[in-house]
């Protein structure tokens, strides 16, 4: 004898809503929203924009930290180079530079790697940043 109808809907709602949700089950271990991070982050501002984005990916994010250096670089180099701008085209030509300075393949990175590679891109960033005063002061403007 079959279930009532009533019965066998409440199961299949059990069923469902027991199954995890599909966006927390890609397998893509959270590259969309690292890639998210990456793309939001204010690189003409100077170092501290960008170490309190890593900060935030190493404590929000906790695939991350287990990600490969070849993995992480790969997101580096692909978020930068998507980003319009000057800026960023020469912050990736740094990024290519610093890769090639390295004398090893980018698949054989180890994690101390991509720290020094970090840190030399945040000095970069750093040096590069624009300045405060865009548009500084003129002695013209204090004037009457």
């Amino acid at each position: 004898m079959s279930k009532p109808y009533r019965k066998k809907q409440l199961e299949e709602d059990t069923d469902a809503t027991s199954q995890p949700s599909r966006e927390y089950n890609t397998g893509d271990y959270g590259r969309s929203e690292v890639a998210a991070v990456l793309r939001r982050i204010d690189y003409e501002h100077g170092r501290k924009a960008v170490d309190e984005a890593f900060f935030y990916l190493e404590t929000s994010f906790a695939t991350w930290p287990s990600w490969s250096a070849p993995a992480k670089l790969g997101l580096w180099m692909y978020e930068t180079g998507s980003l319009p701008g000057s800026h960023m085209k020469d912050i990736l030509t740094e990024s290519r530079t610093q890769v090639t300075r390295m004398d090893k393949p980018s698949e054989d990175w180890t994690n101390e790697d991509w720290k020094s590679f970090l840190e030399h891109m945040l000095e970069y960033i750093e040096k590069r940043k624009k300045s405060v005063l865009v548009k500084p002061p003129r002695i013209q403007d204090f004037r009457e």
